[in-house]
């Protein structure tokens, strides 16, 4: 399977058998979206206003996920593993505007580092889209409920 990045106005299409519109998904949370007419277009962010950390503990996955998000024109800063991403967060609460991490990764997983967001004054608005290749989305889904 083939996947790839393009741009197209101010949304990130990624490819693969189904299309996924990345612009859309990262901007949960987000401050505003283009498709939010009633914000004033001064709160509009671009994707190179945003800085993802994204936290994934597979190399190859990282390293996909990385560079679609650098090809949509995202700034990109990974860790590869929770408590990279724990250390970061702690030394720069003001450096990164979104956390894209993986459910579950050995040591600090995606769920502790959803609660030290939640926990930290500095951090606490900061949006958090987990995700997770593991097919058991139901397990992933009750842990996260």
């Amino acid at each position: 399977t083939t996947l790839f990045a393009e741009r197209r106005g101010s949304s990130c299409r990624l490819q693969d058998s189904k299309d996924f519109f990345l612009h859309e998904a990262l901007a949960v949370g987000m401050v505003a979206t283009a498709t939010a007419p009633s914000l004033p277009s001064d709160l509009y962010l671009e994707p190179t206003d945003v800085h993802v950390l994204l936290v994934y503990d597979e190399r190859l996955s990282r390293l996909v996920v990385s560079a679609l998000l650098c090809r949509c024109g995202y700034r990109v800063s990974t860790a590869k593993s929770g408590r990279e991403a724990l250390t970061l967060l702690a030394e720069k609460p003001n450096e990164h505007h979104l956390l894209l991490t993986d459910v579950m990764m050995p040591d600090v997983d995606g769920l502790q580092l959803l609660r030290y967001v939640r926990s930290s004054k500095q951090l606490k608005a900061m949006p958090v889209i987990m995700m997770s290749a593991n097919e058991h989305s139901l397990y992933t889904l009750n842990r996260i409920a």
